[in-house]
């Protein structure tokens, strides 16, 4: 089998197990660490991207706001203890 062919069909079996794609699952995975960082330590935003795997804070925020209807600055206020 090659490479390819392996990797879907990983690709394939990881949907029918998740009922998602991996990359979904990756982005549902770090949108949910954000969202702890965000709630419970003082980081900043570019921080918090950076810890939850992604390198861009532009590129999270619009993630977050996609994905949960607000900016991750917005998110905190509201969630912050």
């Amino acid at each position: 089998m090659q490479k390819h062919d392996e990797h879907a069909n990983l690709h394939g079996k990881f949907q029918t197990i998740t009922g998602r794609s991996f990359e979904h699952w990756l982005l549902s995975a770090r949108l949910a660490n954000c969202q702890y960082l965000l709630k419970s330590i003082s980081l900043d935003i570019e921080n918090v991207a950076f810890e939850s795997g992604c390198n861009n804070a532009i590129i999270r925020r619009h993630h977050f706001k996609e994905s949960l209807g607000v900016t991750p600055s917005f998110w905190r206020m509201m969630y912050r203890d």
